[in-house]
């Protein structure tokens, strides 16, 4: 599989990654053994003629993964097998030509709320989307726990987005200021994908939340 990284996240200790499959622009989530567990942040890197990188939003790799059956929602799970190579780093032009030719959807998993209600989870059969918003801005808070945590907010298809959860482990990911985390980012365009979690936490509180996995300003 041709592999475009579109998100690269925290979970569990490790990362989970998601994006395109660019033969046929399905979305995909690769993850560790069986149940698309997290993948060791040490072990997503790849051999380049520059040495060894450590991988990120933006590039191609060629991978061997094995579809999983699906869990709920998430419908687009891989178990990686391996990375056979790094390909390339893709240009803002050349994701605008990919973003033309993805299915558009009016709203972001059902609604513009922050989460969906679990008696609508069947409605919803994927997990993951690559949108292009407007007035982009992302703000710190403390959740319940005391922890300092990011949410953001957006338009999308002339519909206000708030308090959308943050797991984008190098915000901003692209490429000039890639790895420099801010705490802040007001009234952008970005290109962003929203995933949406199906597993006991998320159905233990009654409600599954959408986050921001991956974030590329433009």
């Amino acid at each position: 599989m041709k592999f475009l990284i579109l998100a690269v996240s925290y979970k569990y200790g490790g990362l989970c990654v998601a994006g395109l499959n660019l033969d046929t622009l399905e979305y995909v989530r690769i993850g560790d053994g069986d149940e698309c567990a997290a993948i060791p942040s040490q072990a997503f890197k790849c051999k380049t003629s520059r040495g060894e990188i450590q991988l990120k939003v933006l590039d191609v790799i060629d991978i061997n993964a094995v579809k999983l059956i699906n869990n709920g929602c998430q419908t687009e799970n891989y178990r990686l097998k391996n990375i056979n190579g790094y390909i390339e780093t893709l240009a803002i032009s050349s994701i605008d030509e990919i973003y033309k030719r993805l299915k558009k959807n009016k709203f972001i998993f059902l609604n513009n709320l922050y989460s969906v209600d679990i008696n609508c989870i069947n409605n919803v059969n994927h997990s993951l989307q690559f949108v292009k918003v407007n007035n982009f801005t992302v703000s710190p808070y403390i959740d319940t726990n005391g922890n300092a945590k990011l949410w953001a907010s957006f338009e999308y298809n002339g519909n206000k987005y708030y308090k959308i959860r943050v797991t984008d482990s190098s915000f901003c990911a692209h490429p000039t200021c890639y790895g420099n985390i801010q705490k802040t980012c007001v009234n952008q365009k970005a290109y962003i994908m929203v995933s949406l979690p199906y597993d006991a936490w998320s159905i233990g509180f009654g409600k599954f939340y959408k986050y921001v996995s991956g974030i590329i300003l433009i």
